[in-house]
């Protein structure tokens, strides 16, 4: 694969934001869809699993290589932990395996120096949710101490009130990933939560709902949403350096929510 395959796509950094999509736009690896797509967006989300019997973390080679065409096309990259993680549960050792799955992730992708590394707080309890806090802020703690940024830590929003995890990540001075997706299929207040966590949002990810399913295309998406939405994130990103990411799976959803995109950033 190289960089020199044709791109129907107009001229990236058009638009205030950096825009970009994630890795398995096409049914390959890594590497193959970053080739792809490096012309196209300008940053993208690398997808990282990881199992006790198979990982898809780049080898050294391929990271080379990421960083390589991340220099040529002005591309950055966030990274999406593993999501299989419990960082807040009550069981130590499925916290220490969690906080070691998250580490060998960022370990493996630190030389490509990402915007951001995307994580869950998940595994809401529901009874004892100060001790799950608690947890989390151990687990958080452990990864800053191994020299991550606390800043590049990026929470994302799923589907109970955010606010639950807030003291912590101010407190901790993490960031946030709004994630309108979600925000839309569990009905939370996106006017609000984009004016009360707007100096910690670090990457949006956004991606359409379709017959109750999220990751979808945005061409369903309602207009007034749309609105609200990019009127905010116009002005976010004059203030800082922001990644929307386009969180489809396919080629097809990518094309028409890149001009659902241009349609309310013409």
């Amino acid at each position: 694969m190289t960089l020199t395959e044709s791109s129907s796509f107009p001229a990236t950094r058009r638009f205030p934001f950096r825009l970009g999509t994630t890795s398995y736009i096409y049914p390959t690896d890594i590497l193959t869809n970053v080739c792809k797509l490096a012309s196209e967006v300008d940053d993208i989300e690398i997808v990282l699993f990881e199992s006790d019997e198979l990982a898809n973390y780049p080898s050294q080679e391929e990271i080379r290589q990421l960083k390589t065409i991340a220099n040529q096309c002005d591309l950055s990259y966030t990274i999406h932990l593993p999501l299989d993680i419990q960082l807040g549960d009550l069981d130590t050792d499925i916290r220490s395996k969690s906080v070691g799955k998250c580490l060998r992730a960022i370990t493996a992708t630190a030389p490509l120096k990402p915007h951001g590394y995307i994580v869950h707080f998940q595994g809401l309890p529901e009874h004892n949710i100060s001790q799950w806090l608690h947890n989390l802020s151990l687990s958080i703690g452990t990864i800053v101490d191994h020299g991550v940024s606390a800043e590049l830590i990026c929470v994302e929003t799923l589907d109970y009130p955010f606010h639950l995890v807030e003291d912590l990540i101010h407190g901790l001075h993490l960031s946030v990933c709004l994630d309108v997706g979600h925000v839309i299929l569990y009905k939370q207040p996106l006017q609000r939560y984009l004016e009360r966590y707007r100096k910690s949002i670090r990457v949006v990810h956004l991606h359409g709902i379709r017959s109750g399913r999220d990751h979808r295309d945005l061409g369903e998406a309602p207009d007034d949403i749309m609105s609200t939405l990019f009127s905010s994130l116009l002005s976010l990103a004059q203030a800082r350096d922001i990644v929307v990411t386009l969180e489809v799976f396919s080629k097809q959803d990518l094309q028409v929510s890149r001009a659902v995109v241009e349609k309310f950033c013409p």
